[in-house]
């Protein structure tokens, strides 16, 4: 993969023979929205009026269509309109970082606590995380959070929440669904490990295939020069060519 933003001159046909699966063109998009807003800009200042560039613009239509703005329509009336019932709204926030106090302090909350199970016992996980992984259904225990593994299987999934919704419903209080597994990272690193020994094991099958190629070479010739040191001695007359002419050629 490549991002040959400065190498826009080589021909593509290079990058294929070259062996390159992806080419990203990371900034012409908006290097060319650039260019293109500067110059409507200009010609607006200079004509003072907008006639000259409409049909040089997309439509309002399709900047509509870009944002989506039927599907945000469409939720407005779900779930803004005055006739509809009460909803519960979802809103996620990260573990870090500034809270959401500015939008949520006049507001009712009930958290439902997505918790990874980071260091799970049994699991392989980063080392950090070594001494978190066994007390974390203990310390949901201790602040008296119900909590339950987030099912695997896709038609599960409703039914867990659906638990989750009644508990926070009824009591008010936090629920928590923890996700099993272990870290992305040390997925990724085992996935490159894998792929490191998986690509060592075909290069030194290579290797071998290459060093077997040529002993047989090495060898081949070795038998060659010592067919040929016979067949002079059998007859030194008039050398290799000689003996292939006189039909005088004998093997051992």
């Amino acid at each position: 993969m490549i991002v040959p933003t400065k190498y826009y001159s080589t021909p593509t046909d290079v990058f294929r023979q070259a062996g390159i699966s992806t080419v990203i063109w990371a900034n012409h998009l908006l290097r060319g929205a650039a260019s293109t807003m500067q110059a409507i800009a200009k010609e607006i200042h200079s004509s003072e009026t907008l006639v000259n560039v409409e049909d040089r613009v997309a439509t309002v239509n399709e900047i509509f269509r870009l944002q989506d703005a039927e599907e945000y329509s469409t939720a407005e009336n779900v779930y803004l309109s005055s006739a509809s019932a009460s909803r519960n709204a979802v809103v996620l926030v990260a573990s870090r970082g500034a809270g959401p106090e500015a939008v949520t302090a006049d507001k009712p909350k009930v958290v439902l606590l997505i918790v990874t199970w980071h260091g799970q016992p049994g699991v392989a996980d980063e080392p950090q995380h070594a001494l978190i992984g066994p007390v974390t259904p203990a310390m949901l225990d201790t602040m008296e959070i119900p909590w339950e593994l987030l099912p695997t299987e896709a038609d599960a999934i409703g039914p867990a929440l659906d638990r989750a919704t009644a508990h926070m419903d009824s009591t008010g209080r936090p629920y928590a669904l923890v996700i099993e597994g272990q870290c992305r990272a040390v997925q990724v690193e085992q996935e490159r490990l894998e792929r490191f020994a998986s690509t060592r094991v075909e290069r030194a099958r290579r290797g071998s295939v290459v060093r077997r190629h040529r002993r047989t070479r090495v060898a081949s010739r070795r038998v060659a020069a010592r067919d040929c040191a016979h067949i002079e001695r059998v007859d030194g007359r008039a050398g290799i060519d000689g003996i292939l002419r006189s039909g005088a050629l004998r093997y051992r």
